[in-house]
């Protein structure tokens, strides 16, 4: 049976591991054992806590040189703990070393769930210490690799004890658990169960720090690639790879890419993580031409131990770009019109021409107050080659018939030649004044005063619908004894009960 795991040998690659072989209770499963008695089932070494109706406890045990756990018939389920190491002394090692324990796992029949290894630490009185206090990262739960028949998978978890926390130089015993991380259907052969601590100290390796150059022309993207490489050791949890708000990474070229806010964690194994390759793009569709801010083009790499490094990247946005509002729908109510205005800004980097903007014969374009309107076509002198930002208007114009508009006639069109034209599609909509048509008799009344409407007269738990004078709902209420409505601005406002409506001026 082994006694160390080659592991170690491969991290010695990356750094130098000075580490110490600690003793585990027949961690190599030579002595032969039977299940029996009412759980738990203590063999040499371990426990095992799982209940009779989830093992068969005929055949579970240590025998040919292997712990054997035998489901029965309705199976382990997700979550339960098989095997429990008994407490390890660690007092002779170092208190803020990385501990790393290992344990082969074979399965007898088909693809199954993985095993998770979850590590506590205990005091000098074996009292449990919190994860919190004691290992960095909090809690272990490390998910393995699937289990193949019979293929022996290794599987394990490092742990780094901290340095100055509440109970962090007073751990003096680890145990560790093997869990069930899927059903099991099938027999599982556990065996050579080791453990060490090394005192590497925690580091990450980022090369280069510098990123390259990423362009790409504005709504279209991603970028080309560029890359950069990331290992680590004596690491107790593993490296997470954070892109900036215009970057997607990836440990796969052309595929996998993961945009913020979504991060990567390279797992490390035995306390190291392999050399590992990060592409890097930006990502499709950003909507403003021009340089990209450093923190958006930035790839921050973590470890709670080995810190924090950053890349940078230089990221430019060329061609022209549009900002186009999150509401694209433009609406009034017939008889009134035209809408409130859209705002676009409007940027442009390298750009050789100007940049123009044609409406649809149903929009109306101009500047903030709208003293001058076009229907046609606004154009933007650009004599540098840059736009930092200019704001257009667009609204719906007035006297359109009821219904929707989502044609040629309210689309927008930005050009600039040498660059892809960008496009943005509104929905124009017209509607019945059904909500303000009739202003009806009935028995409640309205008073208007200091910005808010005082409703008298109506039964309790009917709803009050407050619209605006473009017959807009802006506020629904039930009825209760005191129906005091704040309203944000002043105007003219519609207020319906049932089918009564009155009408109210908001001064």
């Amino acid at each position: 049976m082994k006694k160390l795991i080659t592991l170690f040998f491969v991290l010695a690659a990356f750094a130098t591991i000075q580490a110490q072989n600690i003793p585990l209770v027949n961690g190599d499963c030579t002595t032969d054992a039977a299940l029996t008695g009412i759980s738990p089932f203590i063999i040499p070494g371990f426990t095992i806590t799982q209940t009779a109706s989830q093992l068969d406890l005929t055949t579970s045990g240590i025998s040919g040189g292997k712990l054997r756990i035998k489901g029965a018939a309705n199976s382990a389920k997700q979550g339960d703990v098989l095997v429990v190491t008994q407490m390890v002394d660690i007092t002779s090692f170092s208190p803020t070393g990385v501990y790393t324990f290992q344990s082969t796992v074979t399965s007898t029949s088909g693809t199954v769930g993985t095993v998770n290894v979850n590590v506590k630490a205990y005091d000098m009185n074996r009292v449990l210490i919190p994860s919190a206090n004691v290992f960095v990262g909090g809690t272990v739960t490390k998910l393995n690799s699937i289990l193949i028949n019979g293929t022996a998978v290794s599987h394990g978890a490092s742990v780094t004890l901290q340095a100055n926390s509440a109970g962090g130089n007073n751990a003096a015993y680890l145990t560790f658990e093997l869990q069930v991380g899927k059903f099991i259907v099938n027999d599982l052969y556990l065996d050579d169960f080791t453990l060490t601590c090394g005192s590497t100290a925690a580091t990450t390796t980022v090369t280069p720090l510098t990123g390259g150059i990423l362009t790409c022309e504005a709504g279209t993207g991603p970028s080309a690639e560029s890359t950069f490489t990331v290992e680590g050791a004596g690491l107790g949890a593993g490296i997470v790879v954070a892109p900036g708000t215009n970057l997607e990474v990836s440990t796969t070229s052309g595929s996998g890419f993961v945009a913020n806010p979504g991060t990567i964690t390279l797992p490390q194994v035995g306390g190291a993580v392999a050399l590992t390759t990060i592409y890097t793009r930006l990502k499709a569709g950003i909507t403003t031409a021009g340089v990209l801010g450093k923190g958006s083009v930035s790839v921050n790499i973590t470890n709670p131990t080995a810190g924090k490094k950053t890349v940078v990247y230089t990221g430019s946005v060329t061609g022209i770009a549009a900002s186009i509002p999150a509401s694209d729908t433009l609406r009034f109510v017939s008889g009134t019109g035209p809408t409130l205005v859209q705002r676009i800004k409007l940027t442009a980097y390298k750009s050789t021409s100007d940049i123009v903007v044609t409406a649809g014969s149903n929009i109306e374009l101009g500047d903030t107050l709208f003293s001058t309107v076009s229907q046609a076509i606004t154009t933007l002198r650009n004599d540098t080659g840059t736009i930092v930002g200019t704001y257009i208007y667009a609204r719906l114009k007035a006297g359109l018939p009821v219904g929707t508009y989502n044609d040629a006639s309210t689309k927008l069109v930005i050009t600039s030649a040498g660059y892809t034209n960008r496009e943005q599609q509104f929905v124009g909509v017209v509607s019945e004044p059904n909500a303000v048509s009739t202003i009806n008799s009935s028995n409640f009344k309205c008073i208007a005063a200091n910005r808010s409407i005082n409703v008298i007269g109506v039964e309790a738990g009917k709803q009050i619908e407050i619209f605006n004078n473009l017959g807009q709902k802006v506020k629904s209420v039930t009825a209760t004894d005191n129906n005091n409505i704040a309203l944000p601005t002043k105007g003219i406002y519609f207020i319906k009960v049932d089918a009564f409506v009155q009408k109210v001026v908001l001064k």
